[in-house]
């Protein structure tokens, strides 16, 4: 999450990538992670008759954030992940400039 008035730059790298990279990190997007999905509440819904949401999906998304916000060690960046992250960004950077 980027911090107030700091446009994130987003860069769409593939599992693939990642997890040739870093095996680690990998092994956790690849498998039944590794296709989209949309998941809904009909199947419940015909399950159980009476269910219905009582919060919205907007709601729990607010509702998380203010979570985020409210609590700062919910916000710690964590230095091995972090590293992680940039040398898999770097990689695809020095990926990317080699095919073109």
């Amino acid at each position: 999450m980027a911090p107030p008035g700091v446009d994130p730059r987003v860069v769409h790298v593939s599992s693939d990538f990642i997890a040739a990279v870093d095996s680690e990190m990998g092994e956790h997007l690849l498998g039944d992670k590794a296709d989209s999905s949309l998941l809904g509440c009909s199947k419940l819904k015909r399950l159980v008759p009476g269910f219905r949401k009582k919060v919205p999906f907007l709601g729990r998304v607010t509702e998380s954030v203010e979570l985020l916000r409210a609590d700062p060690t919910r916000r710690m960046v964590d230095p091995k992940l972090d590293q992680t992250i940039e040398r898999i960004l770097t990689a695809w950077q020095e990926a990317i400039a080699a095919a073109l």
